[in-house]
Order: C-alpha cells, then sequence, then structure tokens
C-alpha cells in the first residue's frame, strides 16, 4: 500500500517523466517481483529526501 500512495505524491510532482518511468516500472514488474520490494524502498528513500528539500 506504501508504493501506492508515494505514486501518488511523485505524480503530483515530477508529472511526465514520472508517467513515462512508472511504464517502465510496471513492465520490469512482470519479470521480477523483487523489483517490486526495490523500488518501494528506493521511493521511500526518495521521498525523504525529497521532503528535506
Amino acid at each position: 500500500m506504501g508504493i501506492i500512495f508515494i505514486n501518488i505524491i511523485y505524480k503530483k510532482k515530477l508529472g511526465v517523466f514520472f508517467e513515462q518511468w512508472e511504464g517502465l516500472h510496471y513492465f520490469l514488474l512482470k519479470f521480477n517481483i523483487l523489483y517490486f520490494y526495490f523500488i518501494n524502498y528506493l521511493f521511500i528513500c526518495l521521498y525523504i529526501i525529497l521532503l528535506k528539500f
């Protein structure tokens, strides 16, 4: 559920770039479920960094 919440936030912040990257994200999910867990932690880390700025 965390990644859904973060996805909504990033769509507002990054707009078109995120929409394009998100397509690649879900494409890769089809091949490796571990990628989902990796990117979930990555989004959380990036979100925390953005909050500091």
